[in-house]
């Protein structure tokens, strides 16, 4: 299952090994106030002036990947990347 490669590492076929987690097609997105409403009297004015509440935002888009057993695997990216969301809805 071990194979070296011209450098000297070893890496490992986890192909054939069983699938642990398997995430498919997951996408994500927030309703994010685009003008905020302090009072009753402000969402009114809103209201009359046709602004809308809310615009949308997508964090995640088609997100798909397996993690076969022995598998290590982590998840980085920016802040506000959707990493916890990603995590969050793999839980």
């Amino acid at each position: 299952m071990a194979q070296q490669q011209e450098t000297g590492v070893f890496r490992r076929d986890f192909s054939k090994a069983p699938v642990i987690l398997s995430v498919d097609h997951i996408s994500k997105s927030f309703k994010l106030p685009t003008e905020q409403a302090t009072g009753l009297k402000q969402a009114a004015i809103n209201w009359t002036r046709g602004i809308k509440g809310f615009r949308r935002l997508n964090v995640l888009k088609d997100i798909s990947f397996d993690v076969h057993q022995g598998e290590f695997f982590g998840i980085v990216g920016r802040n506000g990347g959707g990493k916890s969301t990603l995590l969050k809805l793999i839980s």
